[in-house]
């Protein structure tokens, strides 16, 4: 599998970079390449076709955390926000230790990164701190990133001790820009960023405004959002302490209107013109509790919450995560997540086909969401390579 070409919309060209930098470029090429492939621990999945392939292509390279960039990237599913041909992420890459109480030569150095399927790239964006948290969120292309560094001249520092940033990274055009230090909760959702302002609503649906200039964080009744901010259109989850006939996935419309348009669901997936939910299955008469795969069925419907239908049926050995919040991707009209799939042996017994908890291979689901056709595909793990440090 992993000795497949890449697809053949595809060509290899040689470039003067590292060999894991290796590229991938057509100029016929179409620019939706983000339709077409899903990626899964460091490979492509191509939606159509289910064929997978390593993103790094040099047959010398380990494969090891230290020395080539595709290791980490959408890493267990993971793919944090996908905006045009780019995956934006985080992951680490390796630098030199000056610890002088540490015997390590390297360390990790966590960072904001992004993929580009298009030229098979990452790029570093901007590293975080080892000694605090961050919180990402994204809007249209940018990454809204809060920064807490804890002082490096105080031993315990108390939470108003730590140094506070807000800085927003534009990956397209890799800038970063610093605004004053305001805090809002990782419950956001970011309505509109002009360069100037943000607006955003909290968890209780208040809307508020962040001003560059200013630097303060100010709630605001709807007539003062901005255009954008105003017609803005997203979907959240009421799951706990709401009555029952509310249980379900909400959607904010561009008219400022708020309704339930999936009753049930827990969580909900936009791909194509669809959302794509997770239902149990009453054959199976799975309980949500403890577990983090399920017997479940996927049902879609219209941006609208109308004609609600089952696109897929579960044949009771396809487990899928209930929460599609990070794991499951959109590539065109398909749908994508990490998957278990058993195999039901004459004894009874059951046994996971690729269990990502004993070997490097785990498996992928892929569907088709117009037709109903899916596919379970191995994807096999990078980072199973020779563990060497990078030349210093």
């Amino acid at each position: 599998m992993r000795k497949r070409a890449l697809c053949i919309l595809l060509m290899f060209i040689l470039c003067l970079l590292p060999s894991c930098d290796s590229a991938e470029q057509d100029d016929d090429a179409p620019k939706n390449i983000a339709d077409m492939y899903f990626v899964y621990y460091s490979n492509k999945i191509n939606a159509e076709t289910g064929n997978v392939t390593p993103l790094c292509t040099d047959p010398l390279c380990s494969h090891s955390d230290e020395d080539c960039q595709f290791v980490g990237v959408a890493t267990d599913g993971y793919t944090g926000d996908r905006y045009g041909n780019k995956l934006i992420y985080t992951g680490h890459y390796w630098i030199k230790n000056d610890d002088p109480n540490s015997s390590l030569a390297m360390k990790a150095q966590n960072a904001i990164m992004s993929y580009d399927l298009l030229n098979n790239k990452v790029t570093i964006h901007l590293d975080l701190p080892s000694n605090g948290s961050y919180i990402m969120q994204y809007y249209n292309g940018n990454v809204l990133t809060q920064l807490m560094t804890a002082p490096d001249d105080i031993e315990k520092p108390k939470s108003e001790d730590y140094i506070r940033q807000l800085i927003i990274i534009n990956v397209e055009d890799h800038t970063l820009t610093e605004w004053p230090a305001v805090t809002f909760p990782p419950t956001t959702t970011i309505l509109d960023y002009t360069g100037e302002q943000i607006y955003y609503a909290d968890a209780a649906l208040n809307y508020h405004v962040v001003d560059k200039k200013t630097g303060t964080d100010r709630m605001i009744d709807e007539a003062e959002l901005s255009d954008a901010a105003m017609k803005s259109e997203y979907i959240y989850s009421r799951l706990v302490n709401v009555p029952e006939d509310e249980n379900g996935v909400w959607k904010r419309f561009s008219d400022g209107s708020y309704r339930l348009i999936i009753p049930d669901a827990m969580d909900a997936k936009q791909v194509g013109d669809l959302y794509v939910y997770p239902m149990l299955n009453p054959e199976y008469n799975t309980e949500y509790g403890e577990a983090l795969y399920y017997q479940l069925d996927i049902w879609a419907c219209n941006l609208d919450g109308s004609e609600p239908r089952k696109i897929f049926e579960n044949p009771g050995n396809i487990y899928i995560p209930y929460f599609f919040t990070h794991e499951a991707q959109a590539a065109g009209n398909h749908f994508g997540i990490p998957c278990l799939e058993v195999v039901f042996k004459e004894d009874g017994t059951r046994e996971i086909l690729h269990d990502p908890n004993n070997g490097n291979i785990c498996s992928f689901f892929t569907l088709d969401t117009l037709t109903g056709e899916y596919k379970t595909v191995a994807v096999t793990k990078l980072g199973t390579g020779v563990q060497s440090y990078p030349a210093q």
